[in-house]
């Protein structure tokens, strides 16, 4: 990015002083460094050519040369300095016993995980034909569209390395209310194995830098035959299992454990990648129920239900912005992207005590709104919050129709009676909403001998079942991508839904 004074610095401003404070300690802010031009050229012809950028993501890798070194000499681009999180040490020390030589190697395993939404839509503006969403996470909706060829992802178009690749979609049964669910183990495991499964995007894992599990996987060998890669293959998961569980041999499986005359025909040794998804499996169940990344997880689902809209009401909370801004798209985003100090809520002690999790949650300051619009937001989520109760006792079924068709008619007339404030704070709240569920949790997992000592005993998990013999492993969790997601993103953006209609009621996900 060209200047000092850029985009980098808000994206900093806004982890530093809005995300960092609640998410600590699971986030850190990244710095804005000046960089050389002659270093921007070669990071930009290196990325290309590693044939690693997704077609989707390829616009975003020019450089303008209206603003290089020559037209601009005494101007450098900036660049956002963050961890990588797939080489990083964790903080441990290690004591050389006289027994031993040397020291072996840190053993390191990073996994990212993309959780997405871990709620249910609760808001009466939902519109009344895309009500399913009050019934099912938007992931697995997203799914079965996909399936359907009625919703595109960017990463897809990187499954063949084009943008047709429609027929080597493979739909993933995974589910974030699973990973959400409050501890609970078998619905943990439920969606750990889902991942692990089909990990599209939501999942990735690299040993000592080298990529393991994801749907990027193979990207940089399309040319390879189908054994040659079979055999890099096994060969990798055999490196991964000789680090991180010497010893562990494969065992046989039987392709019907039931049946207690099992012929020699029906038992199959399962492959290298097969045996490290199962012990894999164990250790991410096992860190997920710990408490560290249950905190994690209620942190962030406490952010993500600040969206009191859903889509389908953002567009007409940005049209009354828009309105309020005499018609100007560019004057309403900008006043929605100005964050400063003061918008946002330093006070411990509130103007007004409430019970709403819209006003507790928040970290943008309510107290700037004058009387009328402060009661008239709270009666808002009142109304809001009223609804998804009624929604909670109705399950699985839903609400009376009647009934959710005149919430949604009351909801809409209040929203054409917001102040330019009021929309900027349940705007503001729904596009921080929606970064919450756009984050990676990077998992940086480091298997522990003896001679390893380490400073925080909460980050270390104890992991010993059926399949993995008693192992201990040092680990830490953090957050990236919870930048400000910008304004623009609400222009049109209710259009796309429309593709929610084709989803019915009756052929939910059960």
């Amino acid at each position: 990015k060209e200047g000092q004074n850029g985009a980098f610095d808000s994206k900093v401003f806004y982890i530093r002083n809005v995300v960092a404070p609640h998410m600590s300690p699971f986030v850190d802010v990244p710095e804005v460094i000046l960089l050389e031009w002659s270093f921007l050229r070669e990071l930009h012809s290196r990325t290309l050519a590693s044939g690693k950028i997704p077609l989707a993501r390829i616009k975003d890798w020019t450089v303008d040369d209206s603003k290089n070194e020559t037209s601009n000499p005494t101007r450098k681009p900036t660049g956002m300095l963050v961890l990588d999180y797939r080489s990083t040490l964790l903080h441990y020390e290690r004591t050389l016993v006289p027994s031993k030589k040397s020291l072996p190697p840190p053993r390191i395993l990073t996994i990212e995980i993309k959780p997405k939404a871990g709620y249910l839509a609760m808001s009466p503006l939902v519109d009344p034909r895309h009500r399913i969403k009050y019934l099912q996470s938007r992931f697995v909706s997203l799914q079965i569209l996909q399936q359907q060829g009625k919703w595109a992802k960017g990463w897809t178009a990187a499954l063949d390395g084009n943008d047709n690749s429609d027929s080597n979609f493979q739909t993933s049964s995974y589910d974030p209310l699973d990973l959400f669910s409050s501890g609970n183990s078998s619905r943990i495991r439920r969606a750990v194995s889902q991942l692990l499964r089909v990990p599209q995007n939501n999942l990735k894992i690299w040993f000592q830098n080298e990529q393991v599990v994801g749907h990027d996987l193979h990207s940089s060998k399309s040319g390879t035959d189908i054994r040659r890669r079979k055999q890099d293959d096994d060969e990798l998961c055999q490196r991964v299992l000789d680090a991180f569980f010497p010893g562990h041999h494969r065992s046989s499986v039987s392709s019907d454990s039931g049946d207690s005359n099992i012929s020699s025909s029906s038992i199959r040794h399962p492959s290298q990648r097969e045996v490290l998804e199962t012990l894999l499996e164990e250790i991410l169940v096992e860190v997920f129920l710990n408490g560290p990344a249950q905190e994690l997880l209620a942190k962030l689902v406490e952010w993500q239900k600040l969206d009191v809209l859903d889509v389908d009401g953002v567009g007409g909370v940005y049209e009354r912005v828009v309105n309020l801004c005499r018609g100007s798209h560019e004057e309403a985003q900008a006043i929605l992207d100005d964050i400063k100090l003061e918008d946002l809520n330093m006070k411990s002690t509130p103007r007004q005590r409430t019970a709403l999790p819209l006003f507790e949650s928040s970290p943008f300051d309510s107290d700037h709104l004058d009387e009328e619009s402060y009661r008239l937001l709270h009666v808002f989520c009142e109304e809001t919050y009223d609804f998804q109760q009624c929604l909670i006792r109705s399950n699985p079924d839903l609400p009376d129709e009647a009934f959710m068709n005149a919430k949604r008619h009351k909801l809409v007339q209040m929203i054409n009676q917001f102040s330019l404030p009021a929309c900027q704070f349940v705007l503001r709240n729904w596009l921080l909403s929606l970064a919450m569920c756009d984050v990676s949790v990077f998992l940086t997992l480091q298997k522990l001998d003896d001679v390893d000592i380490v400073f925080d005993p909460d980050e270390v998990v104890v992991v010993s079942s059926e399949v993995v013999k008693l192992q201990h492993f040092a680990y830490r969790l953090r957050l990236i991508d919870c930048d400000q997601k910008p304004a623009k993103k609400l222009k049109g953006r209710t259009h796309k839904e429309i593709a929610f209609r084709f989803l019915k009621l009756d052929a939910r996900k059960v």
